[in-house]
């Protein structure tokens, strides 16, 4: 699965917000970022079977690992040692084949030589640079070295102010032109332009408008027919500026955690691509059915109009594969039940689309619908729990909160933020007995008939405030290290999806 992607539709059903702070905090950082403090002089270094570790005058360190003769991971800490745990939800392949390579160096830098790549490190200043292996030509060099906000001069522009900005800047192209960082209103190049990563809730959208909905902090550079790219593997709000306050530098950097960066050699940009995949996943291939017409709107019912809608494409001799349902199937918007009144019979509609060929997704949003909690821990017994009425007693969230799974600020207190059902919880997707639990609750669905699930409303949207300082003070248990929103804002939508998809996994193995 791609890290920090989700998808997202149908934005006229929610009112339009202004995010004037992320616009000023995205002006702030369009600024020069040479008043930072770099990092120090390389003072040694030692070399290991798939790495080379450099020990800086200031104390800091920076990690150069060899994964393929194209892909080289840099990883930097700042005025002190990098860290031992080393853990990312967005990689999928840790197990790296350790290719050839050889090391040299001068008085002045380090050479590291693979089959494709050469890696020059200068000693003072500590700059890298890529080059062709074949060519010698350089392909991608430090503008500056890695800098860091030392001195804080960035804290009260800053989400979670207990942060420390990092940042790498690089020499821009004369004719060099950028693409990715995925769903963006802005045009194909990214050249003269900058970007904010925050997954945010924007409902009509225009083009310019940004953040928007999902965090891809990866994106190719080409120039003169040679292409590389860069996938900056960090969680927290993160900034991209391609060119656009100085013609000198291209530079990403983020509010919090490592400066920790991925750098892939082509030169073409399907080679580069394909790497890609290996290190972040592998996209499984969809069903046929996927790829045909799919009808959907906000929203279809009761039952009867889903079989009108079904009949009249017929009628029309029109393609139609799929018809989605958006979130009036449901119980008041509660996730994981269904509406008695508007579908008697959700296995009954399945099965009567499913004899003129067209499939049911429905809408999953994270929301829980905040009750009150069930005066005791017994649960309901029926095999069919979605079918049930679920007022006063709503079975997802009392089984949630019986297990600890739904996310808390730091004083204990249940995280209780507003959306379609009203007061809500949402789950720790960083707990795996949650993703698990969360996973097998699809069954309400897969039981059913249901072909496909839509998650929706993950970035995550709480009608509160959408900005997300509503849930600076949300702990999630983050492999054990309690970390908070400013951390995990970006990784809820992926991890909200990988929980779907080992759910249903599980309930409809291949």
């Amino acid at each position: 699965m791609h890290p920090l992607f989700h998808a997202k539709h149908d934005m006229k059903r929610c009112a339009a917000i202004a995010f004037g702070l992320l616009g000023l905090v995205s002006a702030c950082f369009a600024q020069d970022i040479t008043k930072l403090e770099k990092i120090g002089p390389v003072a040694n270094f030692t070399k290991s079977e798939k790495s080379v570790l450099f020990n800086c005058q200031d104390s800091s360190q920076v990690q150069l690992t060899i994964l393929s003769p194209d892909l080289v991971r840099v990883r930097a800490s700042f005025g002190k040692a990098i860290p031992t745990k080393d853990h990312s939800w967005a990689i999928a392949k840790t197990d790296w084949v350790t290719p050839r390579w050889n090391l040299s160096e001068t008085s002045e830098a380090i050479l590291i030589t693979t089959d494709e790549l050469e890696v020059l490190i200068r000693r003072a200043p500590l700059l890298i640079e890529f080059r062709s292996a074949k060519t010698h030509a350089v392909i991608n060099a430090d503008q500056q070295p890695m800098v860091y906000d030392a001195k804080g001069l960035l804290k009260e522009m800053l989400f979670d102010s207990r942060g420390t900005f990092v940042a790498a800047a690089k020499s821009l192209g004369f004719d060099e032109h950028f693409y990715g960082l995925g769903e963006k209103a802005a045009r194909l190049d990214k050249r003269r332009s900058s970007f904010v990563n925050w997954n945010s809730d924007t409902p009509g959208y225009l083009e310019g408008k940004d953040p928007i909905y999902q965090t891809i902090p990866f994106y190719t550079g080409l120039q003169k027919g040679n292409a590389y790219g860069i996938f900056f593997d960090n969680s927290y709000r993160s900034y991209f500026d391609f060119g656009k306050s100085s013609q000198q530098r291209v530079w990403f950097g983020a509010e919090g955690g490592e400066l920790n960066y991925y750098f892939f050699y082509g030169p073409s940009l399907k080679k580069i691509l394909n790497r890609y995949a290996d290190l972040t996943g592998h996209m499984p291939l969809p069903p046929l059915w996927a790829l045909g017409n799919q009808q959907s709107r906000w929203s279809y019912y009761p039952d009867t109009m889903v079989e009108e809608v079904v009949s009249e494409y017929r009628k029309r001799d029109l393609p139609l594969d799929v018809v989605h349902l958006d979130i009036d199937y449901m119980q008041g918007y509660r996730v994981f039940t269904w509406d008695r009144n508007r579908f008697p019979n959700p296995k009954a509609l399945t099965e009567k689309l499913a004899r003129q060929g067209v499939k049911l997704i429905t809408i999953v949003d994270p929301g829980v619908k905040h009750q009150q909690v069930a005066r005791s821990t017994a649960q309901i017994t029926s095999i069919t729990p979605e079918l049930e009425p679920q007022d006063p007693r709503y079975y997802v969230f009392d089984q949630g909160v019986l297990n600890n799974f739904f996310q808390k600020r730091e004083n204990g207190d249940l995280f209780i933020p507003r959306v379609w059902p009203g007061e809500s919880v949402f789950v720790d997707f960083t707990l795996p007995a949650a993703r698990d639990w969360w996973g097998s609750l699809h069954r309400a669905y897969t039981d059913n008939g249901v072909a496909g699930i839509w998650n929706d409303m993950n970035e995550p949207s709480d009608f509160v405030d959408q900005t997300g300082k509503n849930q600076l003070d949300v702990v999630s248990y983050d492999e054990g290290e309690k970390s908070t929103h400013a951390k995990n804002r970006n990784v809820f939508a992926l991890l909200m999806a990988r929980a779907t998809y080992e759910g249903l996994e599980r309930l409809r193995p291949i």
